[in-house]
C-alpha cells in the first residue's frame, strides 16, 4: 500500500513522508507521466524538517549507476541508513508533472 502520492508540478515541489520514531533504512519510490526536469530523493534525520540531503537512488527499470537526480519515469531504491523523513523534490522543473508514488518505507 503506498505511503504518499502527490503530482509534482513547480519547481521546488515536493511530498514528505514522515515515519514518526521509526528508522528507514530502504525507500523505493515511482514517478509516474511524463515530465521535463529533475526529482530528487532526500532524506532527514532530525525533528524540524529542515536539514534534508539528497540521496543516490537506483533507477529499477534501467538497472543503470547511482545517482541523486531521477529525470524520468520509473521505479527507484535508495538504501538509507536510519533516516525519519523522507522528500521527493521536484529541484528543476521544465514541463510536465511527475506524480510521486512511494512504494514502500522499510524500516529497521
Amino acid at each position: 500500500m503506498p505511503k504518499a502520492i502527490k503530482s509534482l508540478a513547480a519547481a521546488n515541489d515536493e511530498v514528505v513522508m514522515n515515519a514518526s520514531s521509526d528508522e528507514i533504512e530502504e525507500v523505493v519510490v515511482q514517478l509516474v507521466g511524463a515530465f521535463v526536469g529533475v526529482v530528487q530523493l532526500q532524506v532527514s534525520n532530525d525533528d524540524t524538517n529542515t536539514n534534508f540531503i539528497a540521496m543516490q537512488v537506483t533507477n529499477m527499470n534501467s538497472g543503470g549507476a547511482a545517482a541523486t537526480d531521477m529525470t524520468a519515469p520509473g521505479v527507484y531504491k535508495a538504501q538509507v541508513s536510519a533516516v525519519r523523513q523522507v522528500k521527493a523534490k521536484m529541484t528543476t522543473f521544465t514541463s510536465g508533472g511527475p506524480t510521486v508514488v512511494t512504494l514502500s518505507l522499510n524500516k529497521v
